[in-house]
C-alpha cells in the first residue's frame, strides 16, 4: 500500500491525496476553455511527478530508518536509484 505514513495533522497521506485529486477533478470536469484545459493537465502530470518524488524520498528514509540507518537498505538503494536512471536518463 503506498502513502501510508500520516502528515502534520495526523492524517494518512493518501487519504489526503485522494481527497484533493477528487476536489481538482471535480472543479476542472466542466471547464471548456481549451487554454484552461490545456493549463490543468501540465499542472496536473506536475503534481504527480513531485508526489512520486516525495514518495521515493520517504520511502527511502523509512528503508534506512528499518535497517538502522546504514544506507544499504534494499528497497530505498537498488530501486531508487535504477528508477532514476532508466526513466530519466539521469
Amino acid at each position: 500500500m503506498f502513502f501510508v505514513w500520516r502528515d502534520e495533522r495526523g492524517r494518512v497521506w493518501r487519504d489526503v491525496i485522494r481527497d484533493s485529486a477528487r476536489k481538482e477533478f471535480e472543479a476542472g470536469r466542466l471547464e471548456r476553455d481549451p487554454e484552461m484545459v490545456n493549463r490543468l493537465l501540465l499542472t496536473g502530470r506536475d503534481a504527480v511527478d513531485q508526489a512520486v518524488s516525495k514518495f521515493l524520498e520517504r520511502r527511502e528514509a523509512i528503508q534506512r530508518e528499518e535497517d538502522g540507518g546504514d544506507g544499504k537498505g534494499s528497497v530505498g538503494g537498488s530501486f531508487g536509484g535504477s528508477l532514476g536512471g532508466s526513466v530519466y536518463g539521469k
